[in-house]
């Protein structure tokens, strides 16, 4: 059972820091291409779209909005990981009742 809930605690972590470390990468890299002067405009639309999708999640914060997506992420993550223990029980009562 405890491996279990391990298993399920891991399975959190990862779905709510991916996207936290996905969005924040892409944050970085945009704002590094910034400094090229031929693509200073675009980058900086680009990055400033992205804070405004990000803000529309926040209720007009762009750092509650990646938290935001970073919960629904782990979310879905929890529940999957759940439906994977789930199945892993039915298959190993499956194969216990065969012996």
């Amino acid at each position: 059972m405890f491996k279990l809930l391990k298993s399920l605690l891991v399975s959190l972590l990862f779905s709510f820091a991916s996207p936290l470390f996905l969005i924040g990468m892409l944050l970085l890299i945009l704002n590094a291409l910034e400094r090229v002067p031929s693509l200073s405009y675009s980058i900086a639309e680009a990055n400033k779209n992205i804070l405004s999708f990000l803000a529309i999640f926040g209720n007009g914060f762009p750092v509650l909005g990646v938290l935001v997506i970073g919960l629904a992420c782990a979310l879905v993550g929890g529940f999957l990981e759940l439906f994977n223990i789930f199945q892993q029980g039915i298959k190993f009562q499956n194969y216990s009742k065969k012996m």
